[in-house]
């Protein structure tokens, strides 16, 4: 749930390549991943993202744009009403 509130804020994403993650995450996309245990990868990435984070606001949008488009209320209703019709 955490990832998901990031992502609808539009924060900026590093998170580990780990298989849960990438299941919200698409690299370059709307996040960017990190070997678990490759500390300068982290370091690289973080600092990236710090030192100019405005060329990464498409992937934050991206971001905030697949969790609006995907776990809306609107989105979450019309899937029920599919399944009830």
């Amino acid at each position: 749930w955490s990832l998901m509130n990031a992502l609808s804020c539009g924060c900026r994403i590093v998170a580990s390549d780990t298989a849960p993650v990438r299941e919200m995450i698409r690299p370059g996309i709307n996040g960017v991943l990190c070997d678990f245990f490759n500390i300068d990868q982290w370091v690289d990435s973080i600092e990236s993202i710090l030192g100019s984070p405005h060329k990464f606001d498409a992937m934050a949008s991206n971001g905030r744009r697949m969790i609006e488009e995907r776990y809306s209320i609107e989105e979450a209703v019309l899937k029920i009403n599919s399944l009830l019709l």
